[in-house]
């Protein structure tokens, strides 16, 4: 029902916002099939370069690796890898509280 109202209503950023949150979502679940999905769909929404770094998050939250030269244009303040290593911490202390 959300993804429909937001096709409605042209609003592509949180449809890439939905997307990355479903990525974190199915990262928690072990479902990296799913994630694979999300990555996919979010590639698709962020073709213009706006949010582009979804793709890389949701690679670091599944611990899938970032095929070589498909990351982002993003500068990490602390590197790709702190940041990789956030957002899986983030995920594993998520699946701990399930």
């Amino acid at each position: 029902m959300l993804r429909a109202e937001i096709d409605e209503s042209g609003y592509a950023t949180r449809h890439a916002n939905l997307r990355l949150i479903l990525a974190f979502h199915h990262a928690v679940a072990n479902r990296n099939d799913l994630v694979e999905g999300d990555i996919r769909d979010l590639r698709e929404l962020t073709d213009g370069g706006d949010y582009a770094y979804y793709v890389d998050l949701a690679h670091y939250m599944a611990a899938l690796p970032l095929p070589a030269g498909d990351a982002s244009a993003a500068r990490w303040l602390d590197g790709p890898d702190s940041v990789r290593t956030r957002w899986r911490d983030l995920v594993q202390a998520r699946q701990q509280l399930r």
